[in-house]
């Protein structure tokens, strides 16, 4: 439940942007947050059904539509079909999910969408692959999600010494690590201030 609430956290300032006053957010918030718990324990939705419940429900060019969503869904799955691999439809053009047409520029949404589903990705290679990961500060978690979201897993575990270093706790060594790379030189900034955010712990 603790995940749920910092959703509809996530999108009360999205609401009260898009209604005409705080009063009607408010009141269409206590409607979104009821369908949510609802649906959270008698479904048990996954965390994309979740959030793509959230997002119609909360768009504001879904205001006033009283359609069946979960059943329009499924339908346009069904006469689309579901690709997870960019592939060329009938006419050409270059498609992805369920009919999505890359000739059309991404919304920020969806950008938003993506990004949360890597981000769970690379936490989840990284609990496989570092037993400690959850152990860690909260920081330091950060900074290998950073990592792993811009190397990928497979070349982060290269890192065998970064990884060392981290499990002793001894951060200057885990920052001098990372940035004692090829990957270091690539990224640049980026790289000194996922250092730094790992040298800080040792004043933590």
């Amino acid at each position: 439940m603790r995940f749920l609430n910092i959703l509809i956290q996530k999108y009360k300032s999205l609401l009260i942007k898009t209604e005409q006053s705080v009063s009607q957010a408010q009141v269409r918030l206590n409607r979104i947050e009821e369908r949510l718990r609802a649906k959270w324990v008698v479904f048990k939705l996954d965390l994309k059904t979740l959030v793509a419940h959230l997002i119609a429900w909360t768009d504001p060019h879904f205001k006033g539509i009283t359609m069946n969503y979960d059943r329009l869904k499924k339908t346009l799955t069904r006469h689309e079909g579901k690709k997870h691999m960019m592939y060329k439809c009938s006419v050409g053009v270059d498609t992805v999910g369920v009919g999505h047409a890359m000739t059309q520029p991404l919304s920020d949404r969806v950008i938003d969408l993506l990004l949360e589903d890597d981000i769970i990705i690379a936490v989840e290679d990284l609990r496989r692959n570092i037993l400690f990961f959850d152990d860690l500060p909260e920081d330091v978690q950060e900074v290998l999600v950073n990592m792993s979201f811009n190397l990928g897993i497979s070349r982060l575990l290269n890192f065998k010494k970064m990884f060392a270093a981290i499990a002793e706790e001894d951060w200057s060594e885990a920052a001098d690590q990372a940035l004692d790379s090829k990957w270091a030189k690539q990224v640049g900034p980026r790289a000194e201030e996922l250092a730094g955010v790992l040298r800080r712990q040792s004043h933590a």
